[in-house]
């Protein structure tokens, strides 16, 4: 129930500013991050990885691989990086081939994505502040039309 309803709200909030013109990006973006999207939720969890000191202050794959060998890590990020290869670990570049290593077995891989991630401008950041922004744009534009009941109806699906 939920996947059908959930298109059909997109299909209707596309026919409500059909005649709107400028209102696809903002129909686009309010779409994006959505609540229970593993890739969005994957993508929250990398940046928070890569966020913790034990990715900032560790300059290379090897020397990363040695401490998590170790132990040497706070457990908080121990815990947070166990999180991750628990829900995420099976993912990776081409992953519908079975034969595709996954990240969890391409640590050192992993790291090096991390270490790639600017923690203070990157989608991930930015992606909610443009769905709020949509949103109170196309609120605004609903409002004009006398559709805000269900503009804000079939937003919420």
């Amino acid at each position: 129930g939920g996947l059908i309803s959930g298109l059909i709200s997109k299909a209707l909030l596309h026919r409500m500013f059909r005649n709107c013109e400028g209102t696809e990006d903002n129909l686009i973006n309010l779409s994006m991050d959505l609540n229970g999207n593993p890739t969005s939720e994957m993508g929250h969890l990398m940046v928070r990885l890569a966020s913790c000191p034990e990715i900032q202050e560790t300059r290379t794959s090897d020397e990363f691989l040695k401490k998590l060998k170790e132990g040497s890590f706070s457990q908080e990020f121990t815990s947070i990086y166990s999180d991750y290869l628990k829900r995420f670990g099976c993912r990776g570049a081409r992953e519908i081939d079975v034969a595709t290593p996954r990240m969890s077995e391409k640590q050192d891989e992993l790291f090096d994505t991390l270490k790639q991630i600017d923690v203070k401008n990157n989608q991930i950041i930015n992606v909610r502040e443009r769905r709020d922004k949509a949103y109170q744009e196309l609120l605004s534009l609903a409002r004009e039309i006398g559709k805000e009941k269900s503009f804000v109806h079939h937003a919420s699906v």
